[in-house]
Order: structure tokens, then sequence, then C-alpha cells
């Protein structure tokens, strides 16, 4: 019998879910081949990425070792400012510069002064970001 989510586990598991299967995606790699790469059934790589179970924290940092990115590509939790200096790549430049899904940032985790940006703060930073990698080309 499965555990029963709470409404925000079950948020952050298709969150998580999405963004496994992006980065799989990206990078050419097939369920069994994430499997095969980190010891892991095929049966738990499949619930995480059909939103099924939420991805323990261990399990979590084998799939980021294997597949050589960030804890907080995969789980939003992890994208705190510590996190993202820690993870976030030194360059980025051309394809990956252009690949930069600013469209698709996850707006509702942001605040200013603790408290969440409103929508038209939320708007204004993706207009700034969207600027800020203009003047980069």
């Amino acid at each position: 019998m499965r555990k029963k989510y709470t409404g925000v586990e079950k948020e952050l598991m298709i969150i998580m879910a999405d963004n496994l299967k992006g980065i799989l995606s990206k990078k050419n790699i097939t369920q069994r081949g994430l499997s095969e790469m980190t010891g892991l059934s095929t049966s738990a790589i499949s619930d995480y990425a059909n939103a099924k179970t939420l991805m323990s924290p261990s399990n979590l940092q084998i799939i980021c070792e294997a597949l050589e990115v960030a804890h907080g590509d995969i789980d939003p939790t992890f994208r705190g400012t510590a996190q993202i200096k820690e993870s976030s790549p030194r360059y980025l430049t051309g394809k990956e510069l252009e690949e930069l899904p600013i469209e698709e940032l996850a707006m509702h985790n942001l605040t200013r002064n603790g408290k969440s940006l409103t929508e038209a703060q939320k708007k204004k930073l993706v207009q700034i970001l969207k600027s800020a990698a203009d003047l980069l080309d």
C-alpha cells in the first residue's frame, strides 16, 4: 500500500517528475538507462518519473550524481540562495544560454523580505531576466 501524500507533497512530486523527465529527455537517457546508472530499480525510477512516489533524499543524491545535475534541477526545494550559488553553472554560453527556460522559472518560491512576490513583481523580474539574457548575446 502506497503512502498517502499531502497536497504539497503531490505538487512537489509532479514538479520533480517533470524535471526528471526533462533532464532524461535532454540527455537522451531512458528510465531503464538511469536505473542501470544508479542501481535503483526501474520501477522506482518509473514511480519518480510518473509522480507516484516522492523521491527520498538519498535517491535524489544518487540520481543527481548519475545525471551530473544539481539537486535543485530536480527538487525545487533545494533552490535556496546557497544552493543556487553552489549548483549553478559557472558559465552559460551559446546553446545553453539560449535554452535557459526563463518563462518556466518556479516563480512561486521567490520572496522579497520574506513576503511572496506579487504577480506584477514576478512579471517585472521575468522582464529583467530576459533583458539580461539579451545583453549577453
